[in-house]
Protein backbone atom coordinates (compact mmCIF):
# COMPACT_ATOMS: atom_id res chain seq x y z
CA UNK A 1 0.00 0.00 0.00
CA UNK A 2 2.76 2.44 1.12
CA UNK A 3 4.37 1.52 -2.73
CA UNK A 4 1.81 2.33 -4.40
CA UNK A 5 0.80 5.47 -2.93
CA UNK A 6 4.90 6.71 -3.11
CA UNK A 7 4.27 5.68 -6.98
CA UNK A 8 1.38 7.39 -7.57
CA UNK A 9 2.65 10.84 -5.85
CA UNK A 10 5.99 10.33 -7.71
CA UNK A 11 4.01 10.03 -10.81
CA UNK A 12 2.18 13.30 -10.28
CA UNK A 13 5.66 15.07 -8.87
CA UNK A 14 7.38 13.88 -12.27
CA UNK A 15 4.45 14.55 -14.49
CA UNK A 16 3.83 18.09 -13.03
CA UNK A 17 7.81 18.79 -13.61
CA UNK A 18 7.67 17.34 -17.07
CA UNK A 19 4.68 19.84 -17.89
CA UNK A 20 6.67 23.02 -16.32
CA UNK A 21 10.06 22.31 -18.22
CA UNK A 22 8.46 21.56 -22.04
CA UNK A 23 6.14 22.75 -23.85
CA UNK A 24 4.56 21.76 -27.92
CA UNK A 25 6.40 19.40 -29.13
CA UNK A 26 9.31 18.85 -26.59
CA UNK A 27 6.17 18.19 -24.06
CA UNK A 28 4.72 14.77 -25.96
CA UNK A 29 8.82 13.80 -26.58
CA UNK A 30 9.54 14.32 -22.57
CA UNK A 31 6.49 12.42 -21.78
CA UNK A 32 7.13 9.56 -23.77
CA UNK A 33 10.14 9.25 -22.51
CA UNK A 34 9.05 9.72 -18.71
CA UNK A 35 6.45 6.95 -19.60
CA UNK A 36 8.73 4.72 -20.84
CA UNK A 37 11.71 4.93 -17.99
CA UNK A 38 9.99 3.12 -15.46
CA UNK A 39 9.24 -0.16 -17.88
CA UNK A 40 12.85 0.18 -19.41
CA UNK A 41 14.14 0.45 -16.06
CA UNK A 42 12.75 -2.51 -14.15
CA UNK A 43 13.90 -4.46 -17.76
CA UNK A 44 17.56 -3.36 -17.35
CA UNK A 45 17.40 -3.99 -13.33
CA UNK A 46 16.16 -7.96 -14.40
CA UNK A 47 18.63 -8.27 -16.70
CA UNK A 48 21.63 -6.37 -14.86
CA UNK A 49 20.21 -8.42 -11.76
CA UNK A 50 20.53 -11.78 -13.32
CA UNK A 51 24.17 -10.63 -15.18
CA UNK A 52 25.64 -10.31 -11.50
CA UNK A 53 23.58 -13.24 -9.86
CA UNK A 54 25.47 -14.91 -12.80
CA UNK A 55 29.17 -13.71 -12.42
CA UNK A 56 29.37 -13.47 -8.54
CA UNK A 57 26.45 -14.88 -6.49
CA UNK A 58 22.97 -14.38 -5.48
CA UNK A 59 23.62 -12.32 -2.44
CA UNK A 60 25.11 -9.53 -4.62
CA UNK A 61 21.65 -8.25 -6.01
CA UNK A 62 20.28 -7.74 -2.77
CA UNK A 63 23.11 -6.30 -1.33
CA UNK A 64 23.23 -4.03 -4.20
CA UNK A 65 19.10 -3.47 -3.91
CA UNK A 66 19.55 -2.82 -0.60
CA UNK A 67 22.54 -0.24 -0.86
CA UNK A 68 20.82 1.76 -3.01
CA UNK A 69 17.28 1.71 -0.99
CA UNK A 70 19.31 3.48 1.76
Amino acid sequence: MICGIGFVLTTIYFTKMVTDWFTGKELATAMAVLVMSWPFGIAIGQIGYVWLAELFNWRIPFLLASIYAR
